[in-house]
């Protein structure tokens, strides 16, 4: 017989007067006292006093065996009866109801599915899984095999596993074999981290306030820190100042060589660097010459876009009395966005900070709102000895890497320019604040920052006293390590394909003894192997609007350039291990770029007969020829078609050409790397080439058609 249920009593106007008790959450977690866990759960709290020791640098994972609990899917009763209070009149285990809540919500959503563990993702509509899906299950669900994550002794994460209790599964005809789970992820702070008796906790809970009194004293001593003891790494020198920046107080536009300003600490100015989104014409913000002189007199916070109002927040809050915004300090035309592009380097690598407003999607988002009060968090242990606990979508949120590198912020091509740019940058992630330079990387919770020195990711300064000869190797690689992921980063504008690298062109020009191809975005002495880029996916990474479908940054770009390409780029797929026949070495492949920005090369070349692709139903020889899927072919002795070099092309332009653009020809650039030379198409009656791609001679170290080359054949020709 079931137990009647107990009456409640009824609603008074004396409930109005007590206030709700307030869910716990990452917003009230700091003064909420802790529970006790329940037996299982006390398994966490063991190893929270003297975790493993483990230099800075390391990471190790810490198994709690003991920790198993087993439950009835779909109420998941026993974790319910641990949260809720006993009969004894003993608090609930709150972790207990912080785990059934997290189930609950990951059970079967897409961005949890089942899966086996290692192996495949466990869905619907996954061929072969019919007869497992369909198969009988008892109910019964296991929750174990925790572990904790430490970072050089520091306990920060917890991961959990739950699935069917029934041990390994065998779908019918051997389809899946193994155990079905999917995981959870928590994050962990400790009493002896959060109360530590250090003068410097090692880990901080978040602030409720982006802007709050902590994390300003923070960002002030993190800067503070870096012109003290980075000053080779952060600092320049020669006092410089934008030419026009924005007053914070009152909000005014302030043209410097008009106002006389001068670099003194009353006159700091910050950079705000964003994602564009969509075109910022559609803003209706943009400082023109028809507008400026109004700006002059002052500018209304109101019209603002809000991440704009957030920087100028920030500055307040810092006590930076000038803010530089693209938007609102460069005029919209032609020439004085060519030549404030010029200056980026000067524009960030000068301010006091760089404001990223890397949580917000564009610039009608803002950074500085936080949302805790939504994160559930819970606080198991005793006054002497706790832990926190809050969920995480996936494992790796909350990290520097995935709440930066993972940001809307970190996906905008102008973006990448100015933090490369930039000698210190905060970034205003979602609910997190980091601080970023050349020597250090830090956050407001204090993450554990590895003791060897990081790799910074920031634009390399050269040694004022340094040759520039002996950086010159160094920096064409780094250049083509920018384009590799500026390639990859959306512009809202396709017409400014090549202005957010302005910048990075003359911090670059400094200090090497090079000349800036401006019209193919490449240097002159490295010309023979930038030339050699080559499309990592077929298709444009972003649809370009109608009428700028064929344009590129200001005309028409040479197709000897990647600027031609709106697609993600890279270069060198692999060292070389093959080599010319002895008759062919000795003559050297020649580039030069021409005033009218075509290059005239020269080179050992090959007429093709055709261009194939490969057999797409040959699963074996797609795989591995996926990063060459195309056969150059040359008339043979005997006049039947061989192939005598795989290449990739530029896009479905460079396709069209293969098939009816005239003239084809390979041309020999290098047998150290892959690829190995361009692809070319003359069209009929036209002296000058066009590019369509680049594609590599030999096939695992040999060469896929002995000779590739007569030794007369070396010739000269221009590509334009």
């Amino acid at each position: 017989m079931a137990t009647p249920t107990k009456p409640r009593p009824p609603w008074t106007y004396r409930d109005l007067i007590h206030p709700i008790p307030a869910t716990p959450s990452l917003t009230t977690i700091a003064t909420t006292p802790p529970t006790p866990p329940c037996p299982t759960c006390t398994h966490l709290l063991l190893v929270l006093p003297n975790p493993p020791p483990h230099p800075r640098d390391n990471s190790t994972t810490i198994p709690l065996e003991p920790f198993q609990i087993t439950d009835a899917f779909p109420a998941f009763p026993a974790l319910q009866a641990s949260a809720s209070a006993s009969a004894a009149g003993k608090t609930g285990c709150a972790f207990c109801g912080l785990l059934r809540r997290a189930i609950l919500a990951a059970w079967g959503s897409a961005a949890q599915p089942m899966r086996e563990c290692g192996a495949t993702v466990l869905r619907e509509d996954e061929d072969g899984y019919a007869p497992l899906l369909a198969a009988a299950w008892d109910g019964r669900v296991r929750i174990h095999r925790a572990r904790l994550g430490c970072v050089g002794g520091v306990v920060e994460r917890l991961a959990v596993q739950f699935g069917p209790a029934t041990g390994p599964v065998d779908g019918e005809g051997g389809a899946l074999v193994g155990e079905v789970a999917t995981g959870l992820c928590f994050r962990v702070f400790g009493s002896v981290d959060v109360e530590s008796p250090l003068a410097v906790p090692r880990r901080r809970l978040p602030s409720v306030n982006a802007l709050g009194e902590r994390n300003i004293a923070l960002i002030r001593g993190w800067t503070l820190d870096c012109k003290a003891n980075h000053a080779n790494a952060c600092q320049v020198n020669t006092p410089w100042t934008p030419t026009r920046l924005l007053a914070v107080e009152p909000l005014r536009l302030v043209e410097t060589a008009d106002g006389g300003m001068q670099m003194q600490d009353d006159q700091r100015y910050a950079a705000l660097s964003y994602a564009r989104g969509s075109d910022l014409s559609d803003l209706g913000v943009q400082t023109s010459a028809e507008n400026v002189e109004e700006r002059k007199e002052a500018v209304d916070l109101a019209d603002l876009p809000r991440a704009f109002r957030d920087a100028v927040a920030v500055c307040q809050a810092l006590g930076i009395g000038h803010l530089w915004i693209d938007a609102l300090c460069v005029l919209d035309d032609d020439e004085d966005r060519d030549r404030e592009a010029a200056m980026m380097h000067k524009v960030f690598g000068q301010a006091e900070i760089t404001i990223a407003a890397t949580s917000a999607a564009s610039p009608r988002s803002g950074f500085l709102h936080r949302n805790m009060s939504a994160i559930p968090a819970v606080k198991i242990g005793d006054e002497n000895r706790y832990m926190i606990l809050a969920p995480l979508q996936r494992e790796t949120d909350g990290t520097h890497a995935a709440d930066v590198g993972s940001s809307p912020w970190n996906q905008d091509a102008w973006a990448l320019a100015e933090h490369q740019l930039s000698a210190r940058v905060i970034h205003f992630a979602r609910n997190k604040i980091y601080y970023e330079c050349r020597r250090a990387l830090r956050s407001e919770e204090n993450d554990t920052e590895p003791a060897a020195p990081r790799p910074s990711s920031f634009w390399p300064r050269v040694e004022r006293d340094a040759a520039g000869e002996q950086y010159r190797p160094y920096l064409y690689e780094q250049w083509r390590t920018l384009l590799r992921h500026y390639t990859a980063r959306q512009l809202s504008r396709q017409t400014d394909r090549r202005l957010p690298l302005r910048g990075v062109a003359a911090q670059m020009a400094a200090d090497i003894d090079d000349a800036y191809l401006e019209t193919g975005a490449l240097w002159n002495r490295d010309l023979a192997d930038q030339l050699l880029w080559r499309v990592i996916q077929p298709g444009p990474r972003t649809v370009p609007r109608p009428q700028e479908r064929n344009a590129d940054a200001r005309g028409k770009a040479p197709t000897w350039s990647w600027v031609r390409c709106q697609a993600p780029i890279g270069f060198v797929a692999g060292a070389s291990d093959g080599a010319l026949p002895a008759a062919l070495r000795g003559r050297e492949f020649r580039a030069a770029c021409d005033s009218r920005g075509a290059v005239s090369l020269q080179g050992y070349r090959r007429k093709l007969v055709g261009i194939s692709p490969i057999d797409g139903g040959d699963e074996w020889l797609a795989e591995m020829r996926c990063e060459y899927p195309w056969d150059l072919l040359v008339q043979g002795g005997d006049g039947t078609d061989v192939c005598m070099a795989h290449g990739v092309l530029d896009g479905p332009d460079a396709e069209r050409l293969a098939r009816d653009g005239g003239e084809l020809m390979y041309l020999h650039v290098t047998d150290r790397v892959h690829p190995t030379g361009l692809v070319l198409a003359l069209a009929k009656g036209c002296a000058n080439a066009t590019r369509i791609g680049v594609a590599t001679i030999f096939e695992f170290g040999d060469l896929v058609l002995d000779p590739p080359f007569q030794p007369d054949s070396y010739a000269a020709m221009t590509v334009v």
